[in-house]
Protein backbone atom coordinates (compact mmCIF):
# COMPACT_ATOMS: atom_id res chain seq x y z
CA UNK A 1 0.00 0.00 0.00
CA UNK A 2 2.67 2.26 0.95
CA UNK A 3 4.35 1.76 -2.63
CA UNK A 4 1.45 2.48 -4.48
CA UNK A 5 0.63 5.37 -2.55
CA UNK A 6 4.28 6.64 -2.76
CA UNK A 7 3.86 5.69 -6.77
CA UNK A 8 0.78 8.39 -6.78
CA UNK A 9 2.22 10.57 -5.20
CA UNK A 10 5.46 10.94 -7.62
CA UNK A 11 2.77 10.81 -10.38
CA UNK A 12 0.82 13.73 -8.58
CA UNK A 13 4.23 15.85 -8.48
CA UNK A 14 5.06 15.12 -12.38
CA UNK A 15 1.84 16.59 -13.57
CA UNK A 16 1.90 19.83 -11.09
CA UNK A 17 5.40 20.06 -12.70
CA UNK A 18 3.94 19.53 -15.95
CA UNK A 19 1.31 21.79 -15.24
CA UNK A 20 3.59 24.28 -14.14
CA UNK A 21 5.82 23.82 -17.45
CA UNK A 22 2.55 24.41 -19.34
CA UNK A 23 1.76 27.52 -18.16
CA UNK A 24 5.24 29.08 -18.64
CA UNK A 25 5.48 32.14 -20.80
CA UNK A 26 7.37 30.38 -23.46
CA UNK A 27 4.82 27.37 -23.94
CA UNK A 28 2.26 29.62 -23.43
CA UNK A 29 4.06 31.46 -26.49
CA UNK A 30 4.58 28.58 -28.70
CA UNK A 31 0.27 27.55 -28.10
CA UNK A 32 -0.51 30.94 -29.55
CA UNK A 33 2.08 31.14 -32.42
CA UNK A 34 1.06 27.37 -33.30
CA UNK A 35 -2.48 28.45 -33.40
CA UNK A 36 -2.04 31.44 -36.04
CA UNK A 37 0.82 29.09 -38.04
CA UNK A 38 -2.57 26.71 -38.61
CA UNK A 39 -4.93 29.55 -38.82
CA UNK A 40 -7.02 29.11 -35.88
CA UNK A 41 -7.21 33.00 -35.21
CA UNK A 42 -10.22 31.88 -32.53
CA UNK A 43 -8.33 29.76 -30.50
CA UNK A 44 -5.29 32.75 -30.48
CA UNK A 45 -7.76 35.50 -29.70
CA UNK A 46 -8.90 33.42 -26.28
CA UNK A 47 -5.28 33.22 -25.12
CA UNK A 48 -5.21 36.97 -24.34
CA UNK A 49 -6.09 38.58 -20.41
CA UNK A 50 -9.69 38.67 -19.77
CA UNK A 51 -11.18 42.71 -20.94
CA UNK A 52 -10.32 42.23 -24.02
CA UNK A 53 -13.04 41.41 -27.06
CA UNK A 54 -12.19 37.89 -28.17
CA UNK A 55 -14.60 38.14 -31.33
CA UNK A 56 -12.90 41.48 -32.29
CA UNK A 57 -9.70 40.74 -32.33
CA UNK A 58 -10.43 37.45 -33.70
CA UNK A 59 -11.71 39.26 -37.07
CA UNK A 60 -8.53 41.27 -36.31
CA UNK A 61 -6.17 38.34 -36.67
CA UNK A 62 -8.14 36.97 -39.46
CA UNK A 63 -8.15 40.11 -41.41
CA UNK A 64 -3.91 39.78 -40.83
CA UNK A 65 -3.81 36.55 -41.99
CA UNK A 66 -5.94 37.15 -45.08
CA UNK A 67 -4.41 40.38 -46.37
CA UNK A 68 -0.76 40.33 -44.61
CA UNK A 69 -0.04 36.77 -44.59
CA UNK A 70 3.24 35.29 -43.13
CA UNK A 71 1.63 33.56 -40.08
CA UNK A 72 2.28 30.11 -41.34
CA UNK A 73 5.98 31.20 -41.90
CA UNK A 74 6.97 32.44 -38.16
CA UNK A 75 10.01 31.65 -36.75
CA UNK A 76 11.29 33.12 -33.47
CA UNK A 77 14.35 35.61 -33.48
CA UNK A 78 16.33 37.57 -31.18
CA UNK A 79 15.37 40.46 -31.68
CA UNK A 80 13.61 43.08 -34.08
CA UNK A 81 16.08 44.59 -36.90
CA UNK A 82 16.90 48.10 -36.98
CA UNK A 83 15.30 50.20 -39.06
CA UNK A 84 12.16 52.47 -38.94
CA UNK A 85 8.83 50.28 -38.89
CA UNK A 86 4.95 51.10 -38.54
CA UNK A 87 3.43 49.11 -35.50
CA UNK A 88 0.15 48.08 -35.13
CA UNK A 89 -1.40 46.46 -32.18
CA UNK A 90 -3.39 43.69 -31.67
CA UNK A 91 -5.46 44.35 -29.60
CA UNK A 92 -6.95 47.84 -30.45
CA UNK A 93 -6.68 48.21 -26.27
CA UNK A 94 -4.61 46.47 -23.74
CA UNK A 95 -2.82 46.71 -20.89
CA UNK A 96 0.48 45.46 -21.76
CA UNK A 97 2.23 49.11 -20.96
CA UNK A 98 1.13 48.70 -16.86
CA UNK A 99 1.79 45.15 -16.10
CA UNK A 100 5.40 43.64 -16.06
CA UNK A 101 5.56 41.32 -19.20
CA UNK A 102 7.89 38.96 -20.87
CA UNK A 103 8.35 39.33 -24.95
CA UNK A 104 8.91 37.20 -27.55
CA UNK A 105 9.97 38.37 -30.98
CA UNK A 106 8.76 36.58 -34.54
CA UNK A 107 9.73 37.39 -38.20
CA UNK A 108 7.82 36.01 -41.18
CA UNK A 109 7.30 36.31 -44.99
CA UNK A 110 4.45 38.14 -45.84
CA UNK A 111 2.14 36.80 -48.90
CA UNK A 112 4.07 39.51 -50.73
CA UNK A 113 7.34 38.25 -50.37
CA UNK A 114 8.02 41.09 -47.87
CA UNK A 115 9.06 40.68 -44.51
CA UNK A 116 6.77 41.65 -41.33
CA UNK A 117 7.92 40.86 -38.02
CA UNK A 118 6.33 40.17 -34.35
CA UNK A 119 6.27 41.30 -30.61
CA UNK A 120 4.25 38.84 -28.23
CA UNK A 121 4.01 40.07 -25.14
CA UNK A 122 2.88 38.05 -22.32
CA UNK A 123 1.80 39.10 -18.97
CA UNK A 124 4.42 37.83 -16.37
CA UNK A 125 3.31 35.15 -14.29
CA UNK A 126 4.32 32.17 -13.69
CA UNK A 127 0.73 30.73 -12.18
CA UNK A 128 -1.32 31.80 -15.64
CA UNK A 129 0.26 33.78 -18.50
CA UNK A 130 -1.49 35.36 -20.42
CA UNK A 131 -1.62 36.89 -24.17
CA UNK A 132 -1.14 40.90 -23.38
CA UNK A 133 -0.94 42.64 -26.77
CA UNK A 134 0.36 41.14 -30.15
CA UNK A 135 2.47 43.93 -32.08
CA UNK A 136 2.78 43.71 -36.11
CA UNK A 137 5.67 45.32 -37.50
CA UNK A 138 5.82 46.51 -40.71
CA UNK A 139 9.15 47.72 -42.00
CA UNK A 140 8.95 51.68 -43.34
CA UNK A 141 12.31 52.38 -44.15
CA UNK A 142 10.86 54.68 -47.22
CA UNK A 143 8.49 55.86 -49.50
CA UNK A 144 7.74 52.78 -51.13
CA UNK A 145 7.71 50.54 -47.96
CA UNK A 146 6.27 53.15 -46.24
CA UNK A 147 3.29 53.20 -48.62
CA UNK A 148 3.00 49.20 -48.42
CA UNK A 149 3.10 49.28 -44.57
CA UNK A 150 0.19 51.51 -44.47
CA UNK A 151 -1.70 49.70 -46.65
CA UNK A 152 -1.42 46.43 -44.52
CA UNK A 153 -2.60 48.45 -41.71
CA UNK A 154 -5.67 50.05 -42.85
CA UNK A 155 -6.57 46.01 -44.10
CA UNK A 156 -6.05 44.32 -41.21
CA UNK A 157 -7.79 47.40 -39.23
CA UNK A 158 -11.08 46.34 -41.98
CA UNK A 159 -10.48 50.23 -43.31
CA UNK A 160 -9.10 49.57 -46.77
CA UNK A 161 -11.99 50.41 -49.05
CA UNK A 162 -11.50 54.24 -46.97
CA UNK A 163 -9.78 56.91 -49.09
CA UNK A 164 -6.68 57.83 -47.51
CA UNK A 165 -5.86 61.41 -47.16
CA UNK A 166 -2.42 62.40 -48.09
CA UNK A 167 -2.27 63.79 -44.52
CA UNK A 168 -3.00 60.48 -43.08
CA UNK A 169 -0.84 58.90 -45.47
CA UNK A 170 2.19 60.64 -44.49
CA UNK A 171 1.79 60.87 -40.48
CA UNK A 172 0.33 56.82 -39.72
CA UNK A 173 3.72 55.89 -38.26
CA UNK A 174 2.96 59.34 -35.63
CA UNK A 175 0.17 57.99 -34.27
CA UNK A 176 0.05 58.40 -30.23
CA UNK A 177 -1.96 56.35 -28.75
CA UNK A 178 -4.93 57.30 -25.86
CA UNK A 179 -5.84 54.05 -24.21
CA UNK A 180 -8.58 53.69 -21.62
CA UNK A 181 -8.16 51.16 -19.62
CA UNK A 182 -10.38 48.54 -17.27
CA UNK A 183 -10.20 50.81 -14.86
CA UNK A 184 -11.10 53.96 -16.62
CA UNK A 185 -7.88 55.72 -16.37
CA UNK A 186 -6.44 57.51 -19.71
CA UNK A 187 -3.05 56.36 -20.36
CA UNK A 188 -0.66 58.13 -22.66
CA UNK A 189 2.39 56.19 -22.20
CA UNK A 190 3.73 56.08 -19.04
CA UNK A 191 1.18 58.78 -17.93
CA UNK A 192 -2.12 58.05 -15.99
CA UNK A 193 -4.65 60.67 -16.98
CA UNK A 194 -7.85 60.94 -15.41
CA UNK A 195 -9.84 64.45 -16.89
CA UNK A 196 -9.97 66.35 -19.66
CA UNK A 197 -7.37 69.11 -18.81
CA UNK A 198 -4.98 66.56 -17.61
CA UNK A 199 -5.35 64.77 -21.53
CA UNK A 200 -5.68 68.32 -22.83
CA UNK A 201 -2.41 69.16 -21.02
CA UNK A 202 -0.43 66.34 -21.98
CA UNK A 203 -1.45 66.23 -25.36
CA UNK A 204 0.02 70.09 -26.14
CA UNK A 205 3.24 68.85 -24.71
CA UNK A 206 2.75 65.69 -28.05
CA UNK A 207 2.09 68.53 -30.36
CA UNK A 208 4.80 70.54 -29.30
CA UNK A 209 7.45 68.04 -29.58
CA UNK A 210 5.67 66.11 -32.88
CA UNK A 211 3.82 68.95 -34.91
CA UNK A 212 2.55 65.69 -37.51
CA UNK A 213 1.09 64.15 -34.66
CA UNK A 214 -2.09 62.20 -34.64
CA UNK A 215 -4.08 61.03 -31.72
CA UNK A 216 -5.88 57.26 -31.74
CA UNK A 217 -8.45 56.86 -29.02
CA UNK A 218 -8.29 53.34 -28.04
CA UNK A 219 -11.10 51.52 -25.31
CA UNK A 220 -12.14 48.35 -24.68
CA UNK A 221 -15.93 48.77 -24.48
CA UNK A 222 -18.07 51.75 -25.03
CA UNK A 223 -18.99 51.85 -21.24
CA UNK A 224 -16.72 53.08 -20.32
CA UNK A 225 -18.46 56.12 -21.85
CA UNK A 226 -17.32 58.98 -19.07
CA UNK A 227 -13.36 58.22 -19.95
CA UNK A 228 -14.08 58.14 -23.47
CA UNK A 229 -15.85 61.56 -23.31
CA UNK A 230 -12.97 63.17 -20.53
CA UNK A 231 -10.57 61.87 -24.20
CA UNK A 232 -12.72 63.12 -26.44
CA UNK A 233 -12.69 66.58 -25.23
CA UNK A 234 -9.15 66.36 -24.11
CA UNK A 235 -7.91 65.67 -27.54
CA UNK A 236 -9.90 68.60 -29.43
CA UNK A 237 -9.26 71.10 -26.78
CA UNK A 238 -5.31 70.24 -27.48
CA UNK A 239 -5.83 70.78 -30.94
CA UNK A 240 -6.35 66.96 -32.07
CA UNK A 241 -9.85 66.74 -34.18
CA UNK A 242 -10.86 65.68 -37.66
CA UNK A 243 -7.64 63.67 -39.89
CA UNK A 244 -5.69 64.29 -36.66
CA UNK A 245 -8.20 62.14 -34.34
CA UNK A 246 -9.39 58.76 -34.49
CA UNK A 247 -11.31 56.04 -32.17
CA UNK A 248 -11.39 52.50 -31.72
CA UNK A 249 -13.90 50.93 -29.39
CA UNK A 250 -14.42 47.29 -29.12
CA UNK A 251 -12.01 46.71 -31.54
CA UNK A 252 -14.02 48.65 -34.05
CA UNK A 253 -12.71 52.03 -36.20
CA UNK A 254 -15.68 54.76 -35.31
CA UNK A 255 -16.06 58.24 -36.30
CA UNK A 256 -15.83 60.54 -33.14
Amino acid sequence: MKLILASLGAVALCTSAACFAADSPATVAQQFVDALQHHRVNDAAAMFAPGVDAAATAQMLKRADDSVGGFSTMHAIPMLPDGKTIKLLVPARNNASLQKFVQFRYGATADDGQPVFYELNLADDSNAPQVLSFDLHFPAADANTSQRANKLVRAVLGLSAQPVSPHEEANMNNVVHLVVSDDSYIHLGDKKLRTREEVTAALRIVKEQNPDAIVSLEAGSSNQYEAIGQAIYGAHFAGFSGERFRMMIEGKPLVP
